[in-house]
């Protein structure tokens, strides 16, 4: 199991100073506390994750223990500096998402990975940055639909909830998914119907060709 990127949480490189870290949560619980965003319907799960940073980086024997942990675990190394959460970050993870299925082979792909990935990428935390952009929403949904044309049908329900959660009240958006869903159920009543319709033609076909004999 992956830990959280405490750093990305609150937007700090890793170098960041004790005062870095102070300042960037200020300013994050500034924005995101539930009280100053009443109508954000995020905010409360994405200050928890921003005080939940703050309690970990902000404590010398905390983040030291966490940094290491990071580095055993191959996450990140000393130097390199944090990704900062923004719609730009998150519009481009659905991006190579998308393209990285394209080359990923059907029958060896780890479904459940992906509909996990999905939901890390829509999670609350990266939704609540998604509230002041919705410009973004409609163009990271239609990545990441494009990236489960080799999802099992049998996830795409898990899928549909967090995209209707990035829809939010955009009607356009949420018909976009209501679509793709129809279509999916579709094509998942053909998959189980084809072996019965491949079954059903070889044996007509067998006695076609005994009949003519």
């Amino acid at each position: 199991m992956s830990l959280k990127n405490y750093y990305a949480v609150l937007g700090v490189p890793q170098a960041a100073t004790s005062d870095d870290i102070k300042t960037a949560f200020r300013n994050l619980a500034k924005k995101y506390h539930p009280d100053k965003a009443p109508e954000n319907p995020f905010a409360t799960a994405h200050f928890t994750e921003i005080q939940e940073a703050y309690d970990v980086l902000a404590h010398p024997g905390r983040r030291a223990a966490y940094d290491e942990e990071r580095w055993l675990r191959g996450l990140t190394n000393r130097t390199q500096a944090a990704i900062r959460i923004t719609p730009d970050w998150i519009l481009a993870e659905a991006g190579r998402l998308n393209r990285h299925m394209m080359s990923v082979d059907t029958y060896r792909m780890n479904h459940t990975a992906l509909r996990d990935y999905i939901g890390a990428l829509l999670s609350p935390e990266h939704l609540s940055v998604l509230q002041e952009t919705p410009q973004y929403r409609g163009a990271i949904l239609e990545e990441i639909i494009s990236s489960t044309q080799k999802l099992r049908n049998n996830y795409i329900g898990d899928v549909a909830q967090h995209l209707q959660l990035l829809a939010g009240d955009d009607a356009s958006l949420l018909l976009r998914i209501k679509k793709w869903e129809s279509a999916r159920r579709i094509e998942a009543r053909w998959d189980a119907y084809r072996p019965v319709l491949v079954i059903f033609f070889a044996v007509l076909i067998c006695v076609l060709i005994w009949w003519m004999k």
